[in-house]
């Protein structure tokens, strides 16, 4: 039984019809089709309520709500708030999950090659610092060092690390705190009327230094290799004086 018999004349050499033999063909055709179309998802338009566009996405793979999203975000230094908000703004642009995870994934890679640029370039700053350092002291390289770390401990305090951190990467800034240690050091040695941070000190708080001191497994008291070593002893020395006058 060919198709032919079934259909009108001018359907007999039609381009669409060629491939069916029989009914039974055609009609499984057909169903095939209608299963096809009934699971596409037609994009809503323009004109297009907040609902229809809602469903529409989430047929594509959007969750449900904001905090569905199922993200790794290693690589991202977010807290709870941030990830919140962050999830909210996926969710506000129609995001599916693979999606979201995807921005995630370039966002921590691309976050880890900025910082790996600026540490890299740190470093390489430092090194350039030390170098120039080196030509410009030549034989007095390791003194004016020492006077950098006594002008830093001295004066800075809470800030001590962030001006450290500044001077390696900044010769005009180490030749100014070198010029500022030595200075002391020379007029202290002359017998100038340079006031020790000691004299600065009551009883309490010069045993309260002391403790600092000694609790520094790095620092220049009980670094014996510290640029500093020699006057942070005489430091807790003439802490010890005022905490135990007698």
């Amino acid at each position: 039984m060919s198709l032919n018999e079934h259909l009108e004349q001018d359907l007999h050499d039609h381009d669409a019809l060629k491939d069916f033999e029989d009914p039974n063909a055609l009609a499984r055709s057909f169903i095939d089709t209608q299963k096809k179309i009934g699971s596409m998802v037609s994009m809503p338009g323009a004109e297009a309520d907040a609902e229809s566009r809602d469903k529409f996405y989430r047929r594509l793979g959007k969750p449900e709500s904001a905090d569905k999203y199922a993200l790794n975000s290693d690589g991202l230094e977010l807290d709870n708030d941030a990830i919140g908000e962050f999830k909210g703004a996926l969710h506000t642009l129609d995001l599916t999950q693979d999606q979201a995870q995807g921005l995630v994934n370039w966002l921590a890679a691309s976050t880890k090659e900025r910082l790996d640029k600026i540490s890299l370039s740190a470093s390489e700053t430092s090194e350039k610092t030390a170098t120039d350092l080196r030509i410009a002291w030549g034989a007095e390289y390791d003194r004016r060092r020492g006077a950098v770390e006594n002008t830093v401990e001295r004066f800075f305090g809470d800030a001590a690390a962030e001006i450290r951190e500044l001077a390696s990467r900044s010769s005009a800034v180490s030749r100014g705190l070198a010029e500022i240690g030595v200075s002391m050091s020379e007029n202290s040695a002359a017998g100038d009327s340079v006031i020790s941070e000691a004299e600065s000190h009551d009883a309490v708080s010069a045993l309260a230094k002391i403790k600092e001191y000694q609790i520094d497994g790095d620092g220049p008291y009980r670094n014996k290799k510290h640029p500093g070593h020699a006057q942070a002893q005489a430091e807790v020395e003439r802490l010890y004086a005022i905490a135990y006058p007698d």
